[in-house]
């Protein structure tokens, strides 16, 4: 947790937060400038701050760089987002942004850009635990978000080489599946590269095992295949399926024929131009005629 020392009390030569010694990191607030990166543990001063994630992976030393408030009007980001090409002062930008909460209490967010572009970001909940990073190394970037309970909400890894999203997932809580985009590549690739991962997800068919299909799911590219969707569907794992969106996936015929026996699923989602639906609808209207079947390519009525 990093707090504005403002809000903290000291008694002796030890720092409370609430009537508790703090543990944690302080700030001070000048002209939109961050002083002053302190760590604090049961109290007590330990030295001076350094994210541990910038500075496994840069060359990131908190006391050499520019610590500024995301809201500095010296920051200047190109169409009011975080992207490249950020300048400070009219220079490209290397060094931290920090987004604030109101009152500038509590820093949520630390951006780290270097030569005007953001390579990493820490996002911190109010109890001061990781719930977002953002890791750009080399060929991939990392993607994570996590829910209050510290299981995964939301996972991607984007590899230059391919120039695409090898994975990207969300997950709600009770590892409900609520999208999953995956290319063919994806599994050949991590066995290689999950020592690269600052944390490592899904690295296995079985891993997809533990998941169960929201009400609504969404299947994107070549990568799902029968044997992912398969481990996704054991135990039971489609029982709360009422939507799905199948999307140049490679499913089998008989896989998605095999939807129809879902009592619970009410609508199919197809956005496949390279498939041939005709006979697909035809059998799955047979077998289930109160399905809605529609095409995307085809408009918004159902076939």
């Amino acid at each position: 947790m990093l707090r504005n020392i403002k809000t903290l009390t000291q008694q002796g030569d030890r720092y409370y937060l609430d009537g508790k010694p703090f543990t944690g990191v302080t700030f001070k607030i000048s002209d939109k400038q961050l002083e002053d990166l302190h760590e604090f543990k049961n109290g007590k001063f330990v030295g001076t701050y350094q994210n541990q994630y910038f500075s496994k992976h840069f060359k990131y030393n908190s006391e050499d760089l520019i610590h500024v408030d995301l809201e500095d009007e010296d920051l200047d980001l190109p169409g009011g987002f975080i992207d490249s090409e950020t300048t400070y002062k009219g220079q490209y930008f290397s060094g931290v942004a920090y987004e604030l909460s109101r009152n500038d209490e509590v820093a949520m967010v630390e951006f780290l850009f270097n030569e005007g572009d953001p390579i990493a970001y820490v996002v911190w909940n109010d109890r001061g635990d990781l719930a977002g990073l953002k890791l750009g190394k080399g060929d991939i970037d990392e993607y994570y978000n996590w829910h209050e309970d510290r299981t995964l909400a939301y996972y991607c890894i984007r590899s230059h080489q391919y120039s695409t999203y090898l994975i990207e997932i969300s997950i709600e809580l009770n590892n409900e599946l609520k999208s999953l985009w995956l290319e063919e590549q994806y599994f050949e690739w991590i066995e290689t590269h999950k020592e690269e991962l600052e944390f490592l997800y899904l690295e296995s068919l079985d891993s997809f095992k533990e998941l169960i299909a929201a009400p609504r799911l969404s299947l994107n590219q070549s990568g799902v295949d029968d044997r992912v969707f398969n481990a996704i569907a054991c135990n039971n794992g489609l029982r709360k399926l009422s939507n799905i969106i199948l999307a140049y996936t490679s499913l089998s015929e008989s896989t998605i024929l095999s939807l129809a026996d879902l009592q619970n699923l009410k609508e199919i989602h197809f956005c496949d131009p390279d498939r041939n639906l005709e006979n697909l609808v035809k059998q799955l209207k047979h077998k289930r005629p109160d399905l809605l079947i529609f095409d995307e390519y085809k408009g918004a009525k159902p076939l």
